[in-house]
């Protein structure tokens, strides 16, 4: 993969990301810390998306448009027991945010190996700008996948 096709998955999988941290914040209003620490995440991936494009210099061609809820296909297949309820369509958001998180880290990192390799420290410094980021919101999903599931998954 070249340098500019992992920049476009990095800044189509951003973009995702945040979608689905605004979805997210948009179905649990009510739930006054994901509404709006996903919120605020989501503007993480907004900036991500913008210095990724910045870096590109203009030569990544259009990514895909977000379509739908989350935009863009759930990583891996739904969870059998996170659907039906409010609070367990919740989890199963949580769980998908985390997922998509942890595959961004990793393409974060890859695109650190790719900067080094090819001496590139403008991309070395994108990547460790944005990647402390994606690993935070990685954590957060799992943390809150932690305090909701007991009480979710035990009704």
């Amino acid at each position: 993969m070249t340098g500019t096709a992992l920049l476009g998955a990095l800044r189509d999988q951003e973009r995702a990301l945040g979608q689905h941290l605004r979805t997210v914040a948009d179905r649990h209003r009510e739930e006054h810390e994901i509404h709006h620490v996903a919120r605020d995440l989501a503007g993480w991936c907004r900036r991500h998306e913008a210095a990724i494009e910045a870096a590109a210099d203009g030569a990544l061609p259009a990514g895909p448009p977000p379509t739908g809820p989350g935009s863009g296909p759930e990583p891996g297949p739904r969870h059998p027991v996170l659907h039906g309820t409010p609070g367990r369509e919740l989890l199963g958001q949580l769980r998908t945010l985390h997922l998509r998180a942890v595959a961004l880290s990793v393409d974060w990192e890859l695109l650190a190996q790719v900067a080094q390799a090819r001496r590139r420290p403008e991309l070395l410094a994108l990547a460790g700008s944005c990647h402390p980021e994606t690993l935070r919101q990685a954590r957060w999903a799992n943390a809150q996948l932690k305090v909701l599931s007991p009480q979710l998954l035990t009704d």
